[in-house]
């Protein structure tokens, strides 16, 4: 997924900060590591940000560079100490192993397909400690969105601009395709537009967990959002791997 400067924009807006249950699972979970913590495709740093003021040491990558720019940017502001590059799985090249690797908020469904996901899943293993672990949020087929279903949305940015997105959502063999257009308009007159294919891969418990074992993962433990006390049903739109190197 690699997204535009318009779109970059409206994720800022419309996703200014993780949601407080998903952040305080995965700091709690980051805080019992001692390592360095890594997060892929991590976008503009909505999760990266607030555990970096929380003291956790953590770097990013994503293959957006306009995400990535978003991202410095933001740090900067915030005078807070976390390296982030423009990269992806198969170029990135890091100078240290990772306590843990965390990819939230099924950012792993953006990876297009079984194959990529597979390479992405041994690029992490090589990255991790001996003792490091994965940890990531996947979203399985019950998460499916209705299809043909066209939605809009507008943000104001003040003084008569406002950014708006439409699109149409289409069942895939694998997941769903969201046809979006993006436009920025100031008092009603379109200054820039963009289009884009966002397309999720959904994918289900037990093909994670045999791509997981395949690529040489262990120690594999599932359960729903956010609470490993439960068992992961077929029922659930979305689940948690923590899965050790």
């Amino acid at each position: 997924m690699d997204y535009g400067k318009l779109s970059t924009l409206y994720y800022d807006l419309s996703k200014p900060f993780p949601p407080k249950v998903e952040f305080d699972f995965y700091l709690r979970e980051l805080q019992s590591t001692k390592g360095k913590v890594l997060e892929p495709m991590c976008g503009s740093g909505r999760f990266l940000r607030p555990l970096a003021a929380q003291g956790i040491k953590i770097e990013g990558f994503d293959k957006s560079p306009q995400m990535i720019q978003a991202c410095i940017s933001h740090l900067l502001e915030s005078k807070l100490a976390a390296e982030v590059f423009h990269s992806d799985f198969r170029a990135y090249s890091p100078h240290t192993k990772y306590g843990v690797v965390l990819i939230p908020s099924g950012s792993f469904g953006l990876l297009k397909d079984a194959e990529e996901q597979r390479i992405a899943l041994e690029k992490i293993l090589s990255w991790l400690e001996t003792d490091g672990f994965l940890i990531m949020d996947i979203e399985t087929p019950a998460a499916l969105p209705m299809s043909g279903k066209w939605q809009g949305k507008a943000y104001s940015l003040g003084e008569g601009c406002e950014i708006t997105i439409s699109g149409n959502c289409l069942t895939t063999r694998s997941g769903y395709k969201n046809e979006i257009i993006y436009k920025l308009l100031s008092n009603g007159e379109i200054l820039e537009e963009e289009q884009e294919d966002f397309e999720m891969n959904l994918t289900s418990h037990e093909n994670v967990l045999k791509l997981l074992e395949d690529v040489g993962f262990s120690r594999i433990e599932t359960f729903p959002p956010f609470d490993p006390t439960r068992n992961v049903s077929e029922l659930e739109p979305s689940f948690i791997v923590r899965a050790h190197g």
